[in-house]
């Protein structure tokens, strides 16, 4: 008897279902290719598949099929008719109100839903209607505009204009993804499909720590539809991976586990659910090693190794005049401990890669990542094939914030093709990606610091460690920035400072936004208000005292000379709180306090290290330019920021210009994405590579006119003479039909090298004089923040109700965009104060969903965010602009905990901020 299939409407079309334990989510998006709904968790938690279903806006993938008969289903790729696109979509468009655009569908039709039913919401009406939604970049506050705007469209009161601007530098210009992101097109990893993939999966094991003594594969191999299981000795090259001085992680477990989420097996099968099947069928056996789960059993005399070097990985250290002499010259001292949990990246886009076999016979491997011509070397290394055998492509970031700045899923999706011979599409579930991935360092931090008595600070001494978990990764190098920034954005004459990097068999912890400062800016910045205390100065005034400026030295010794914008930022934090003056408590046993915390972090590299990058511009056929640059975006708008630049040196507006996707066959590297190094870097080669091919067009301009170059001119159409009033033109069209018509084609291309550093030996040893040599980095940003927060004395909950954060830019780019990563940065700063911990219980992962992660929603944050841009321009910069992706967030918990002490006399020196331990160090105090 036939099964009587699901009849329902979707888009308004009429659609039949027939499998009713299926979620909506699945079926809109494999049965019916509607990839706008995004799967970031497949548990109703993060909001990314959001759609209307009847009127109310449901996470799809908490809706089974079989209760939806008749029902009628609304994705966004419903809204945009022909070229007319929903006021949602160009509002969200207008404002920047996405970055990575993973959460954008499911965002604009929970909006949509909500002002289907209220045409006229308050802010806290769309706070409250969009708090199922998860965003991780925007920090909300554009999103909140973005559907405040569409509703003042919707009622007649306003017009949206995409075509404002010129999309020059200075410009609040559309991001170059807009389009594709706000009506759901395909931009995403999964997004894309092969044909015919195998999906893998990996054999996680049982044991944190174990000796692996077999892997038996026999069951699991008969099971229906597995057509391969890979283990350690199939993999033909190298068998590790990783960023750090050496690669050390497994790409498939050998005779030891590390760590919960080494894999012991991949799997690959025609269906995933076959894969999942066929993993539950292989046993391995173990033999248990000893647990490590904190630095300090680590590095405990009789420790067992985990690894035969030891437990150590790392030991950095800064040493910095006489500390000794320092502290005897003190009149004031105070001192501390502090600790800083794990923290996962939270994107929603959890980890994806597809691999095939081109018709050249090379593995194509197509993914999210930060990095990829490393990628490139870690597959040809692991799969033991030339470099001309291996070509990745990368598809857009569902956010990364450092989390993809090394292989995960991708080299066993290369494996597999490599092995079978077939396509392979690996993704990873939430879970997995929770108990694979890696994270945020967490840190136990030792300040002591003296000044005299008009708060000059004289001597730091400063111990910090870190749980580095069971592999390398950029451990090492986070530890030496938590090194080199633990005395923050200040000068002091006196320094000793030591950092570690420990083994555990925790999950790894590697790069994330703030790479190894944020824990130490907590530190130094709750120091330094103890400090303007116990020297009767207000925490700007001790600030300012001794902030850095032109003239002043870092811990390492780098005199500032220029493009730093800290006093500038402390006068605009202190400008705008005297405007506003500090609110009232809302109610009776609640009380408001006002924090300051300040912060400084690298633009580039640095450490002696080559900072470069490539960039390419070409004619294309239809009268376009194409620019080529090996920049990744991921979500912080690094192409629609080097179009800008490449535009500004064109002087043309940058709709004449596209931007081709990262394709390691035809993409020159760009380097990593990573230390807000692209606008500075990337976007000096763009402008080089756009100055070039301006007088490479000129040139070929002159060959077809008979014109001297000299006396020609770009405009917005074409190229013509320098007269006024007539004189020889041609169309860019024109132009490129005859140069592709000659095999002519102006094409340039620029290896732009960032000014030099000291390596970071140099900076570590007695660096007291005022010499050139010691220039860590060649560029810094610097911040401010204020934090008004309201503290419950009943509850503990701490309340963030507005933040004022300045940070210096250099020159902003586009405008909107910095704004966005100020508040995106800061509500990531307000979570790690308040509610972010990844939780590891014994070696086993204690945070498996995407909701154990604390990360916060619109409700949970405040709509006053005042974003002050600060533009203290640097001379090499691209028309003087810097970066500033990482630094926002830095500044937001340390400036909540002094709130907090400031509201109810309690200094927190633990994060995140539990309301039951606040409620216990206000009790001690009655």
């Amino acid at each position: 008897m036939k099964k009587e299939g699901i009849k329902l409407f979707v888009n308004e079309t009429a659609v039949e279902a027939t499998d009713p334990d299926m979620s909506l989510m699945i079926f809109l998006r494999e049965e019916l290719g509607l990839i706008s709904v995004r799967n970031g968790c497949a548990a109703g938690q993060c909001g990314a598949c959001t759609v209307i279903v009847d009127g109310k806006a449901r996470e799809a993938c908490a809706i089974n099929l079989g209760g939806l008969a008749g029902a009628k289903v609304q994705t966004v790729e419903s809204l945009a008719a022909g070229d007319k696109l929903h006021p949602l979509q160009k509002a969200f468009m207008k404002l920047s109100a996405f970055q990575c655009g993973f959460c954008t569908g499911g965002m604009i039709m929970a909006a949509k839903a909500l002002l289907d039913k209220n045409p006229s919401p308050t802010t806290e009406d769309v706070r409250q209607g969009l708090k199922r939604n998860i965003c991780r970049c925007t920090g909300y506050k554009k999103v909140v505009d973005a559907v405040l705007l569409a509703a003042a469209v919707i009622r007649g009161e306003t017009e949206i204009d995409l075509n404002e601007n010129r999309g020059m530098m200075g410009d609040n210009a559309i991001r170059t993804d807009a389009i594709a992101k706000v009506t759901g097109r395909k931009v995403f990893t999964d997004d894309y499909k092969l044909d015919r993939p195998l999906q893998a999966k990996f054999k996680f094991p049982d044991v944190p720590h174990g000796k692996v003594l077999s892997v038996d594969i026999s069951k699991a191999e008969k099971m229906p539809g597995v057509v391969k299981i890979a283990r350690h000795a199939d993999i033909p090259g190298r068998k590790i991976f990783g960023q750090g001085m050496v690669p050390q992680q497994p790409v498939i477990a050998g005779d030891i586990v590390r760590y919960i989420g080494d894999p012991v097996a991949v799997v690959y099968a025609e269906s995933e659910a076959q894969a999942c099947a066929a993993v539950d069928k292989i046993i391995v056996e173990y033999k248990e090693l000893p647990l490590i789960t904190s630095p300090e059993q680590a590095l405990a005399e009789d420790a067992h190794p985990i690894f035969p070097e030891g437990n150590l990985l790392s030991h950095n250290h800064t040493r910095k005049g006489d500390v000794e002499r320092g502290f005897e010259l003190s009149e004031v001292i105070v001192e501390g401990e502090f600790e800083t949990p794990f923290i996962d990246h939270g994107y929603l886009e959890p980890d994806a890669a597809l691999a095939e076999y081109d018709e050249q016979g090379r593995i194509v491997v197509y993914g999210s990542v930060q990095n990829p011509m490393g990628l490139v070397r870690d597959i040809c290394a692991c799969l033991d094939l030339p470099e001309d055998k291996v070509i990745v492509v990368t598809r857009h970031c569902g956010g990364a914030f450092g989390g993809r700045e090394e292989p995960s899923v991708h080299i066993q999706a290369a494996l597999g093709t490599l092995l079978t011979g077939r396509p392979v599409r690996m993704v990873f579930s939430r879970e997995e990606l929770n108990r694979f991935s890696t994270k945020r360092h967490p840190m136990k931090l030792h300040y002591k610091i003296g000044a005299a008595k008009d708060g000059r600070l004289l001597a730091m001494k400063i111990k910090i460690t870190g749980d580095t978990g069971a592999y390398m990764s950029s451990g090492e190098y986070v530890l030496f920035r938590s090194c080199v920034y633990s005395a923050g954005p200040y000068e002091v004459p006196n320094a000793w400072v030591d950092t570690y990097a420990v083994y555990t068999n925790n999950v790894p912890a590697a790069s994330m936004r703030g790479f190894g400062s944020p824990q130490p800016c907590a530190a130094v910045e709750t120091m330094m208000d103890a400090l303007a205390e116990k020297c009767g100065l207000s925490p700007i005034e001790i600030r300012r005292i001794n902030g850095l400026a032109p003239g002043k030295q870092t811990l390492t010794g780098h005199v500032i000379d220029y493009a730093c914008g800290f006093q500038a930022a402390l006068d605009a934090i202190e400008t705008a709180l005297k405007r506003d003056g500090t609110p009232k408590p809302s109610a009776r046993g609640k009380k408001v306090g006002v924090g300051i915390a300040c912060a400084m972090k690298n633009v580039g590299l640095g450490s002696g290290m080559e900072d470069a990058a490539w960039a390419q511009m070409k004619l294309a056929e239809d009268g376009g330019f194409t620019l080529y640059a090996g920049g990744v975006e991921m979500g912080q708008g690094h192409d629609t920021v080097v179009v800008q630049i490449a535009a500004q040196a064109l002087g043309l507006p940058m709709n004449r210009l596209r931007i081709a996707p990262v394709n390691s066959e035809y993409s020159l590297d760009g380097g990593i994405s990573t230390a807000s190094r692209l606008t500075f870097v990337s976007g000096n080669a763009c402008k080089m590579a756009a100055l070039a091919f301006k007088e490479s067009l000129l040139r070929f301009a002159s060959r077809e006119s008979g014109i001297p170059a000299c006396l020609l001119i770009l405009d917005e159409s074409g190229i013509k003479t320098k007269e006024a009033d007539g004189g020889w033109s041609v169309t860019f069209e024109n132009l490129a039909k005859a140069a592709y018509e000659k095999n002519d084609i102006p094409y340039e291309k620029y290896y732009y090298i960032a000014p030099a550093t000291a390596p970071m030996k140099e900076c570590s040893d007695n660096p007291s004089g005022a010499k050139e040599e010691y220039r860590l980095h060649f560029s810094y940003c610097y911040s401010a923040q204020a934090v008004v927060a309201e503290v419950d004395e009943n509850t503990g909950e701490v309340t963030v109700l507005k933040v004022y954060a300045a940070s210096d830019t250099g020159k902003a780019v586009n405008p909107a965009l910095v704004e966005g990563q100020i508040e995106g940065g800061v509500v990531m700063g307000i979570g790690y104060a308040l509610s972010e911990e990844f939780k590891m219980i014994n070696g086993m992962i204690g945070s498996p969903s995407f909701k154990d992660l604390g990360i916060l929603n619109s409700s949970q944050v405040p709509y006053e965010i005042e974003s002050i841009i600060i533009e203290d321009d640097h001379q090499d910069g691209p028309y003087g602009a810097k970066g500033m992706g990482e630094l926002p967030m830095n500044a937001t918990a340390p400036a909540i905990l002094n709130a907090i002490y400031d509201a109810v006399g309690v200094r927190v020196k633990k994060l995140p901020i539990r309301p039951s331990e606040l409620i216990e160090m206000m009790d001690s105090l009655r």
